[in-house]
């Protein structure tokens, strides 16, 4: 900030003002890509998706 206790958003520096934006972009494309890749990728691939784990196939693997 350029003050301190900065009151408005012009008393910031543009630099400090990019992390802000970049988390907010990020969650925003990631609350819509969550939605499109439970349908895009195949059941087989399940390690990082939400409702899925790769543990399952884990114990398949070892068990063969």
């Amino acid at each position: 900030p350029r003050k301190v206790g900065p009151q408005d958003l012009s008393e910031f520096r543009p630099i400090s003002l990019i992390g802000c934006m970049y988390k907010i972009l990020a969650k925003i494309l990631a609350k819509r890509l969550k939605s499109i890749l439970s349908k895009v990728i195949d059941q087989s691939q399940s390690a990082f998706l939400g409702n899925r784990n790769i543990y399952i196939y884990i114990y398949f693997v070892r068990k063969i």
